[in-house]
């Protein structure tokens, strides 16, 4: 499970990604954790500010590699 979240989400409140994390750590099910300050809520894969800026969808892609949910080769 990757979790991404920003502090300033003004629709789902920062503890509960918070709380997700750490229920899935004490699983054992394997989990990342991308927070952010800002970025707000819903921004997705817009090309917008934080798009440019903070490239999440490329920290997702390498854990996704790294857990072999994609083939290296991407």
């Amino acid at each position: 499970t990757y979790v991404v979240a920003c502090r300033d989400d003004p629709t789902v409140q920062f503890v509960n990604s918070q709380l997700l994390y750490q229920a899935l750590l004490d699983k054992k099910i394997p989990c990342r954790f991308a927070q952010y300050d800002k970025g707000g809520h819903g921004f997705g894969m817009k090309n917008n500010v934080f798009m440019k800026k903070e490239h999440w969808n490329e920290a997702l892609k390498a854990w996704l590699i790294e857990t072999g949910f994609l083939p290296s080769s991407l």
